[in-house]
């Protein structure tokens, strides 16, 4: 899913529509995946770790750390 997603690169402003076609494309399976995205189960932990990444002044993906 990061590849496919990462090749698009549309600005980091997916779709929850976007997310579920590529999970198809993917084969995965698209009921749990949806259900995934759509009660949010990972939220906070993406928040956190989105949060992590601006205290460090990252601004974008990937990011590197030197040192």
């Amino acid at each position: 899913m990061y590849d496919k997603l990462f090749a698009a690169n549309l600005g980091n402003k997916f779709t929850p529509l976007e997310f579920k076609n590529a999970a198809v494309e993917l084969g995965l399976d698209a009921p749990q995946f949806n259900q995934c995205l759509e009660t949010e189960k990972y939220l906070e932990k993406v928040q956190m770790q989105m949060l992590e990444g601006r205290n460090y002044d990252v601004i974008g993906a990937p990011g590197n750390f030197l040192n």
